[in-house]
């Protein structure tokens, strides 16, 4: 029944098999799903209810519907209600609408909100979503949805902040391009980094000898040479981490991770000790951007 599941799907089954064994539910209601997905998919939950307090509030309100009754032991695999059975097969409905080979935590909530009369889709409902604008939202899934091992992830749109200091940088490179043509700068574009790993930096620098090479109707399978991130509030450190360490094995020469909040950049290059820059300190790429220098104060407004 699972196959066409990716792994984050499977684990919102498990941790609504879970969800209901602590309330001492003898079956998995929708309102179990719902917090399995939240549970697991961080980004889609930020995605479409914005901000923790929200997540909080619906365990809140669930746990004050449900008459609480004695834990079962999670080793009793517990049956789905109908309901429940009918969020999956319209979840696997939707990732066909949509034209996608797996099953994720985006189509299992498309299923949670086709079921719409089930207390989980009463609560999405409550927090303003709607079947056909989160339908709308996943079917642009394109740029911001990137592949991990084989696993979709999504990629929140940067709020305004975020995109301000993306769209300087980006600017303040390709005005240093104009006059010279070392290569091309791209915002926002899907990387093939390995076979089964695409992702899609803020910005991105490639070299004029191999932009050339690039089918523009694909994600860009030649080598980027610098990444460049700028932390959202929503960031998990250990996906940052793990964003930088795939670009570093995937050959990029430099990486910048950009924070905000404290007003620092963090430059990463492959056998060497990251960097702090603060303040009036330059961002600066010697070897791939010759001549090129942006102070990094200027980028925060």
């Amino acid at each position: 029944m699972f196959e066409r599941y990716t792994e984050k799907a499977k684990r919102v089954i498990f941790f609504a098999r879970y969800e209901a064994s602590q309330f001492g539910s003898l079956c998995i209601e929708t309102e179990h799903l719902l917090l399995g997905l939240l549970r697991e998919d961080k980004a889609l939950t930020n995605r479409f209810l914005r901000s923790h307090p929200s997540v909080e509030a619906i365990r809140k309100q669930i746990e004050e519907h449900t008459m609480i009754g004695e834990k079962v032991s999670t080793s009793v695999d517990l049956p789905l209600t109908s309901e429940c059975a009918r969020v999956l097969a319209y979840a696997a409905e939707e990732a066909d609408r949509l034209g996608h080979q797996h099953i994720g935590t985006e189509h299992l909530l498309l299923g949670l909100l086709r079921e719409d009369k089930c207390f989980a889709a009463e609560i999405l409902h409550e927090r303003g979503l709607r079947l056909s604008a989160v339908r709308e939202k996943l079917a642009q899934g394109h740029p911001t949805e990137e592949l991990v091992e084989d696993e979709p992830v999504l990629k929140a749109p940067g709020r305004l902040r975020h995109n301000r200091i993306r769209d300087f940088i980006a600017f303040r490179l390709r005005q240093f391009l104009e006059t010279n043509p070392l290569g091309e700068v791209v915002v926002d574009t899907e990387f093939q980094l390995r076979p089964n790993v695409v992702r899609i930096p803020d910005i991105a620098f490639v070299k004029a000898d191999h932009i050339k090479e690039v089918n523009a109707d694909l994600p860009i399978s030649v080598p980027l040479k610098l990444a460049i991130e700028v932390v959202s509030p929503n960031d998990g450190a250990a996906d940052l981490v793990e964003k930088v360490d795939e670009y570093l094995r995937a050959g990029v020469l430099s990486v910048w991770v950009i924070y905000p909040n404290m007003l620092e950049a963090h430059i990463f290059r492959p056998g060497v000790n990251p960097r702090i820059l603060r303040k009036e300190e330059l961002l600066t790429e010697e070897k791939l951007l010759p001549g090129f220098s942006l102070p990094l104060n200027t980028i925060f407004g």
